[in-house]
């Protein structure tokens, strides 16, 4: 009798239990690129070659690159001009920022409004304001970590990125350009909204500009349910 009351209550908890996170498939993607990269240098024309392991690029050419091949709808969603080859981090910075914060179910991103609630996968864009002639729009990198509060205002965060300057602990030699893993630092208002960005020290200096955190929406894996309980017979009550 024991038994046959024990191995319904275990069925359900296994069913009851919560699904874990699954891992993002652009996180995934980046540190194959870290483990088999040969060669890597920051330019703003994307020169990216996985059998010979060359990653030249900029930031917004290696997010580019990230969101085609394993997120394309995604990808498809970010409006830019057409006279470019793909969205610049301004482009990326914007549509973070227009997403919804509360997600529906047809959408694609969703705007991750407090530093807090960010996760590895998610992106991380800011542009400058005002926006030069010429040169570069702003930066984005890719969430590797979750942020890490260090300060009453300040987090810590693993990235991923292309940039001319490496970060602090980073996978790139100082005077090493292109993609590579180090840690930023970004500062928050009262509310917990991002505001500022540090790239090697958790005391700044912090620079201040329009900023939004985006995160691409994936389908949840439906939870594994056993075809019947265990031990017990198909088609048993």
């Amino acid at each position: 009798m024991k038994r046959l009351f024990l191995i319904p209550l275990l069925y359900l908890l296994v069913a009851a239990a919560p699904a874990t996170q699954p891992a993002s498939p652009i996180v995934t993607r980046a540190h194959q690129i870290l483990g088999t990269m040969k060669t890597t240098y920051y330019q703003h024309v994307t020169d990216i070659d996985p059998a010979a392991g060359q990653y030249n690029c900029d930031c917004s050419g290696l997010v580019s690159y990230l969101l085609r091949k394993d997120l394309p709808e995604h990808y498809k969603a970010i409006t830019y001009p057409s006279r470019l080859k793909h969205p610049r981090a301004i482009e990326f910075s914007k549509s973070f920022a227009a997403a919804p914060a509360d997600p529906k179910p047809a959408d694609l991103w969703q705007h991750v409004q407090r530093v807090v609630d960010a996760r590895p996968g998610d992106l991380w864009a800011w542009h400058k304001d005002p926006l030069p002639e010429t040169g570069s729009t702003g930066h984005i990198v890719l969430f590797d970590s979750a942020p890490k509060q260090v300060a009453a205002d300040v987090y810590e965060i693993t990235v991923i990125d292309s940039t001319t300057k490496p970060h602090r602990d980073d996978t790139r030699k100082p005077e090493e350009t292109g993609v590579g893993r180090g840690t930023m630092y970004l500062q928050t208002d009262p509310q917990g909204h991002p505001i500022g960005y540090a790239s090697r020290s958790a005391q700044g200096p912090f620079l201040h500009t329009p900023m939004a955190i985006g995160r691409p929406i994936t389908p949840s894996p439906s939870p594994a349910t056993p075809a019947h309980p265990p031990d017990a017979a198909p088609g048993a009550p």
